[in-house]
Order: structure tokens, then sequence, then C-alpha cells
């Protein structure tokens, strides 16, 4: 089974929960509607044993979505295409604190600042 003889990707298509302003003024410059996202959750993915989640970008700004697997994760994975590197920073940093897991930060080259941060004093959390 499997594509062209891979086995080890998972596709998961899913309505992001969390809109940039930027992004809403875009689909609706378009002619579309912004989706309606009051019953989107997240995914807990559990892989040889270790739980994570994925976020879309501005979905980690909410710390009430970003806290929906509290003490669950073992890393949360934040995919972003994202110019405002200082922001998203602050954002990463303190969810490596407040869920206590390592946030693996995943910008667009184009910007860059990808990185792991762990739970970890400060001098220690950037791996």
């Amino acid at each position: 089974m499997g594509i062209s003889g891979y086995t080890d990707a998972f596709i998961n298509l899913r309505l992001k929960k969390w809109y940039a302003p930027a992004e809403s003024k875009l689909i609706k410059k378009l002619g579309l509607k912004v989706p309606d996202t009051k019953n989107i959750s997240n995914d807990l993915f559990i892989w040889n044993n270790l739980y994570f989640a994925v976020y879309d970008c501005f979905e980690l700004v909410d710390i009430r979505f970003r806290a929906e697997f509290k003490a669950d994760l073992d890393f949360l994975v934040a995919c972003e295409w994202n110019k405002d590197i200082k922001y998203f920073n602050n954002i990463v940093e303190s969810a490596a604190r407040d869920l206590h897991c390592y946030v693996i930060q995943v910008n667009t080259s184009q910007y860059g600042d990808s990185k792991i941060v762990a739970p970890k004093k400060s001098e220690e959390s950037i791996i």
C-alpha cells in the first residue's frame, strides 16, 4: 500500500480555526466567504508513542486553542508563513512554556526563524 512505494506520509486536511486579518481580507477580496470555524477543533496525533498536534500560523495566537492539548503533547508543530519574526517568536516561546512541550517552529524560508524550542530556561531553550 502507499503512493509510489512511500508509506510514511499522512495527509490531514482541515480548515484553519483562526485566519489572520490579512487572510480574511484576501478571502473576502476574492469574493469568497471566510469559513465558519466555531466547531473546528485540532487533531491529536500519536505516532511511535509520541503525541503531537499541528497548528497553522495564526491558530497559535489563541491561547485557549493551543491549550486544547495541555499536558498531552510531547511536541507541537507550528507551520507559519509569517514575516513578523519577533511577534511569533514570543508566541512560540510562550507555547513551549504554557504547554510544557517542545515546539517545532517551521516558517517559510522567505522569512526564516525555523527552530525547535524546549520548555527549559532561556539559555537552554533554543535547540
